[in-house]
């Protein structure tokens, strides 16, 4: 906050220009939310299995995400603030060198204490990721433990490892030496999984599973779900026309959007 590029941090996160709101800013917002949403709903699900039936999910999840959302705040406010300070606005869209080529050059600007900060910047950052790790690997492991007779250690070795084989085989994919190998259609082995992960697999599995929600579990059954923590009958059919109509059609708009930017590429 001592900085000079407090202000200007604040002004950037804060202040809407809403003549840039367009219908692609909607897709593209729905597609990053959908896309945040979808990469954890097999965790959610495998979690969720292991819970108390009388478990209330809404309170549970506002634990995590309102503290989740201050914490954001507060690392873009400092972040920003490091960046305007210190760099450009032109800083701010690097992707994945903002974190590892902008912000170490921004810490190094604090002398030792700057060295500091970034360790221990790099090493929350590694905690995070690992985290994560854990929390994507699950729902492989458990179904797994469910359907073998190994244990559990021993299948998140091996699951680990498969991931790690694969892991290099989509980094050569990227390698300038190994990349005529991996390139099919104007594309490395790399953006075609994304691509597919993101479009394919994400985008129809949250589309069939709204709709086998929402038109093939009785509604009554659905009713009794989720009776702890939808209490109005108003709320409980907004929420089954969500997945009824809502999702299903969001889905389909960011799919054709999708595509479309393929068919540009």
């Amino acid at each position: 906050m001592t900085l000079p590029g407090f202000g200007e941090s604040v002004e950037f996160m804060f202040n809407p220009d809403f003549s840039k709101i367009t219908s692609s800013v909607f897709v593209e917002a729905m597609g990053q939310v959908f896309f945040s949403l979808s990469l954890g709903a097999g965790t959610i699900i495998t979690y969720s299995s292991h819970i108390n039936k009388n478990q209330n999910l809404v309170t549970s999840a506002s634990w995590i995400v309102i503290p989740g959302i201050i914490i954001s705040i507060v690392a873009g406010l400092m972040i920003f603030t490091f960046v305007f300070t210190y760099g450009s606005r032109a800083d701010v869209d690097k992707g994945p060198g903002l974190i590892f080529i902008v912000l170490p050059v921004m810490f190094g600007h604090l002398g030792s204490l700057g060295g500091v900060l970034c360790a221990l910047f790099m090493v929350g950052l590694l905690f995070a990721g690992l985290s994560s790790t854990v929390s994507l690997l699950e729902p492989c492991v458990k179904y797994l433990v469910d359907k073998t007779k190994y244990d559990r250690a021993t299948l998140t070795y091996m699951v680990s490892f498969g991931i790690f084989l694969v892991g290099i085989i989509v980094i050569l994919s990227m390698n300038t030496n190994y990349k005529q190998y991996f390139h099919y259609f104007n594309k490395d082995l790399f953006d075609w999984i994304v691509w597919i992960s993101m479009n394919i697999l994400l985008t129809w599995g949250g589309f069939f599973s709204s709709l086998f929600i929402g038109y093939f579990v009785p509604k009554e059954k659905l009713r009794s779900w989720v009776s702890g923590y939808i209490k109005s009958d108003f709320a409980f059919y907004f929420w089954l026309y969500s997945l009824r109509i809502l999702a299903p059609l969001m889905v389909i708009v960011i799919f054709i959007k999708r595509i479309q930017e393929f068919d540009a590429q």
